[in-house]
């Protein structure tokens, strides 16, 4: 019977393939790490986080965003969680402008888009 022998161009093109799928996976986990430091810090800088400050639903209009407001020394956030598979929109009434924490983005919108399983917490600039 015939057989095949392994060419030495295989294991190169299979040493490419591991090296990239190692180098896609090490960037994949430093991002996620950032996200996750980043949600920290938040939490750590902002009094709206903190175990004395007030808080409340807000009616999103969707069965599928989850809609929470947090009060603290004159501190307002609006948190709104898309527990989706689709993009939701909201429509934050009364918000002039607002800081979106995670982003850093000045946000100034009668409506927002979230992304599936997404969230955005805004820090309203008055209230």
């Amino acid at each position: 019977g015939a057989t095949s022998a392994r060419q030495p161009s295989d294991s190169i093109t299979l040493t490419f393939i591991l090296l990239i799928s190692l180098i896609l996976i090490s960037y994949l986990s430093i991002s996620v790490n950032r996200k996750v430091v980043r949600v920290k810090l938040c939490r750590a800088e902002n009094s709206v986080f903190g175990t004395n400050a007030g808080f409340w639903t807000v009616n999103t209009g969707s069965d599928s965003v989850l809609g929470i407001c947090r009060e603290a020394e004159n501190k307002r956030l609006l948190a709104y969680f898309n527990f989706s598979e689709n993009e939701q929109t909201v429509f934050p009434g009364g918000t002039k402008s607002a800081k979106d924490l995670l982003s850093g983005d000045e946000v100034c919108a009668d409506s927002l888009q979230l992304k599936p399983y997404g969230f955005i917490w805004l820090l309203l600039k008055s209230f």
